[in-house]
């Protein structure tokens, strides 16, 4: 087996990471790009040595961080990263675990309850994601989700559950 490692400082690498993890095209928001050049920082760092038996600190894969390399870089990305250039994120004098998402349903989950040995900490409490939660509004589809009774105006399954863990309003969706 050959394992090809791509060795980078930590500030190059996020120049393959930001654009990958978040779309400058879809999102242009330059403190948006930065926030997430800090939260790619402490994350890489913070995991760093990971995959260490393997060779290498940290994969680069959506199960770490997505990097691609140079062919990826994007200016306002880059941008982003320098701006932020040796900035991490810190609770009570160590890296956080900057764990993120593209998505989170509606709302995302406190950290104790997903991941083995991780104690409660205030930065990884469970919170509503307001944009996606509204998304869910406008979502239809022909079928219905099972469990569901009539009157649901097609929701699709993935709403009906949303409903029934109380994230979504059901008298938005009665008849």
């Amino acid at each position: 087996t050959l394992t090809v490692v791509n060795l980078v400082n930590v500030e190059d690498y996020l120049r393959g990471v930001v654009p990958n993890e978040l779309s400058p095209a879809a999102f242009p928001q330059m403190e948006g790009l930065k926030a997430q050049a800090v939260a790619a920082r402490t994350y890489a760092l913070r995991n760093r040595g990971q995959f260490e038996a393997s060779g290498y600190d940290i994969c680069a894969t959506p199960a770490c961080q997505v990097y691609r390399g140079r062919a990826s870089e994007h200016p306002l990305t880059d941008q982003a990263v320098e701006e932020t250039r040796g900035i991490i994120a810190s609770y009570r004098g160590s890296l956080i675990n900057a764990l993120y998402t593209s998505t989170c349903g509606g709302h995302t989950e406190d950290a104790v309850n997903i991941f083995e040995g991780e104690h409660e900490v205030p930065y990884l409490t469970g919170v509503a994601c307001l944009p996606e939660r509204s998304a869910w509004d406008i979502v239809r589809t022909a079928a219905s989700p099972r469990g569901f009774g009539e009157g649901d105006r097609g929701l699709n399954r993935d709403a009906a559950l949303l409903i029934a863990l109380g994230v979504l309003d059901p008298a938005a969706y009665s008849e």
